[in-house]
């Protein structure tokens, strides 16, 4: 079990023990998954293309790698690169709708942090 960092340390020393080459994730955040049903609308909508992800990668704005991970439903997209799935692939307006849905929300609004 992984507990948050312990109140009385530093930002600098929360940050040494995450970024250490052996943790690759934060040791307080559990990692968000995309919905089966979205990431599977994501890959149908990719395969209907008939573009490698390469291609569609390029043409939305975002790395092979990602596209890739969306459609396995392993990352969830910023709202930014959801709507550019939207515009780019061939989904149906109840896939967009549930797309934007799951969209993650910017950490500076979850913390309420203003620019």
């Amino acid at each position: 079990e992984r507990a948050s960092p312990a109140e009385g340390r530093s930002i600098r020393t929360v940050l040494m023990v995450n970024t250490a080459p052996h943790a690759n994730r934060r040791l307080w955040a559990p990692q968000r998954h995309l919905a089966a049903d979205v990431a599977l609308a994501l890959h149908r909508a990719h395969l209907r293309t008939g573009w490698p992800y390469r291609h569609n990668a390029f043409r939305i704005g975002i790395s092979h790698t990602h596209l890739i991970r969306l459609c396995q439903g392993v990352r969830v997209p910023s709202r930014w690169v959801a709507a550019r799935l939207a515009q780019v692939l061939p989904l149906s307006d109840q896939e967009q709708e549930r797309l934007m849905e799951e969209a993650a929300v910017p950490w500076r609004e979850r913390i309420g942090v203003r620019r």
